[in-house]
């Protein structure tokens, strides 16, 4: 969560300038302060509370999904996604895009924004991936990482980096360039460090990017080379949040519609968008 705000405060320094920012951390301050008294946001305290309970009940570790037996760092970075992440539906749609991707794609992970390791780590204990390259801005982040990857026994095919940049790859090995995967989530900055050099340095890899449009201006130049640079080198295929079955979980029965669905909640501000990139001498379907 912090790692989020840091960067989404110097995506707005340099988007909105200096007066823009100080007046929006104003304003999160006294949201911040509200809060704590008890006056707004009281959704979020009852996901944390829920997320803390299905926390301790199950002890961190995963129930349900492709993932299920991980066990989990009680120190996380987004307490109140813990509940949905214990029943396997967090990011449900990037688990199945995740899962449909072709084994010959499937020796390398490259995850650029790995927060607490939550798809290194599993996709490594459930042996999707055979190595695990983590790019984490935020210290305490890269520990829980580590951590993670210790308690689960897979702390030897995980390497972990600091923040990434435009040329990251150059901690890898040659061999990762061809046919890895490549998950990025870093807040915006993608637009930024996926230059058409880097897509050029995986054309034959895969991609599974969050979008963060909503962080740049309609007309900002770096999107507009960004798409153009997509369309040159891949296939995409957009996609979004998808349905839920709370149903489906005995241990949630006992639990109001209410409680459920906050379960389920993933917190976002807006609808999020993602898109899985792949080459185009590929014929792939996804």
């Amino acid at each position: 969560m912090r790692t989020r705000l840091v960067k989404s405060f110097f995506i707005l320094l340099n988007k909105k300038g200096f007066f823009f920012v100080i007046h929006k951390t104003i304003k999160w301050f006294l949201f911040k302060i509200a809060y704590a008294i008890g006056i707004v946001d009281q959704i979020n305290k009852r996901r944390i509370l829920l997320s803390n309970y299905l926390d301790k009940k199950f002890s961190s570790t995963i129930q349900y999904g492709q993932f299920k037996g991980l066990k989990l760092s009680n120190n996380p970075w987004g307490i109140t996604d813990r509940g949905s992440i214990i029943f396997g539906i967090y990011e449900k749609e990037v688990s199945e895009f995740l899962k449909k991707i072709p084994n010959s794609f499937k020796d390398n992970l490259i995850n650029l924004g790995s927060s607490d390791g939550y798809y290194p780590v599993g996709l490594i204990f459930n042996n999707s991936y055979k190595k695990a390259y983590c790019f984490e801005t935020n210290e305490p982040s890269r520990k829980v990482i580590k951590y993670n990857s210790l308690i689960n026994k897979v702390e030897k095919s995980i390497k972990i980096f600091a923040k990434a940049d435009e040329s990251f790859y150059k901690n890898l090995p040659k061999s990762v360039m061809n046919k890895s995967t490549l998950l990025v989530d870093i807040e915006g900055a993608e637009f930024d460090i996926l230059t058409k050099k880097v897509f050029k340095k995986f054309s034959n890899s895969i991609f599974l990017i969050e979008l963060h449009y909503h962080l740049r201006n309609e007309k900002d130049k770096k999107v507009e080379v960004f798409n153009k640079n997509i369309d040159e080198i891949f296939n995409k295929k957009f996609f979004t949040t998808s349905a839920r079955d709370m149903s489906q979980f005995s241990e949630l029965s006992q639990f109001s519609d209410n409680d459920r669905w906050l379960i389920c909640s993933e917190g976002r501000a807006k609808l999020p968008c993602w898109v899985i990139l792949w080459p185009k001498n590929k014929n792939l379907k996804f």
